[in-house]
């Protein structure tokens, strides 16, 4: 694998780190900005509440089947609203340079676990420490980098943890997604969305290569439990606990 002799690979790594270091923060910073949101007194709260947890609650291949048609280059309806705007259409999921962006994209649909979490560290946050800043003569800038995001920070770092995790392990909607996607031969342009591990899975169970992609599991098995280790190793300096941060 490392020689070059495996010449799925390196390109399989190199689509899931671009993969994981578009999604993870991008769904992060989507996921807390709505939840920030959906925790100040607007109407229909409930109601939003309830739309952004939604996708959660479809099937999974029911969501992709959705996607893959809004998606579609020719003519799906997101590239109809494009046209329609005056703005480029894309190719999305029939092009190799444009496939991993779609994916990341799409990583947006299910962050409903993540806003529901988010909510709930929110409303832990002691409502006096607002009105504490509005009478220091506080905005709502001030309130969201001094308060909100300091307390909030536990919230944060599980959610980018359980997020990488996640991210590195994703494989139904790239399947779901690229018919065929789950073989290096078929389904995807380029191979340019060939995700870890779909790769694992193809060499195990199409090329039945047992041992090689038992190998390339625990590859991805020690580079996940590394990148976790580093994350608690800094959460220290970076992470807010009420009592003290954890030694």
């Amino acid at each position: 694998m490392f020689t070059g002799r495996d010449i799925y690979f390196w390109p399989s790594v190199k689509a899931t780190l671009l993969y994981v270091l578009g999604s993870v923060p991008l769904s992060i910073i989507f996921s807390f900005f709505v939840a920030v949101l959906l925790n100040m007194n607007i109407k229909f709260r409930s109601f939003f509440r309830g739309m952004f947890f939604l996708p959660v609650l479809i099937p999974l291949a029911a969501g992709c089947s959705i996607w893959v048609w809004l998606l579609q280059p020719n003519f799906g309806i997101i590239n109809k609203l494009l046209n329609f705007v005056g703005l480029p259409q894309s190719t999305w999921l029939s092009s190799d340079k444009t496939i991993l962006q779609t994916f990341i994209i799409v990583s947006l649909w299910v962050t409903g676990n993540a806003i529901v979490i988010f909510l709930a560290g929110l409303q832990q946050i002691p409502r006096h420490l607002y009105e504490a800043t509005e009478i220091d003569g506080g905005n709502s800038w001030h309130k969201l980098i001094h308060i909100t995001i300091p307390m909030a920070s536990p919230i944060i770092f599980f959610n980018i943890v359980i997020g990488t995790i996640n991210a590195f392990q994703t494989v139904v909607q790239t399947a779901l997604l690229t018919p065929g996607a789950g073989h290096v031969l078929m389904g995807q342009p380029k191979n340019a969305g060939l995700l870890y591990v779909p790769y694992v899975y193809t060499k195990a169970f199409t090329f039945s290569e047992m041992g090689s992609a038992s190998a390339s599991a625990l590859i991805l098995l020690v580079a996940i439990g590394a990148l976790t280790f580093v994350f608690f190793k800094i959460q220290n300096r970076h992470v807010y606990y009420e009592r003290g941060n954890k030694k």
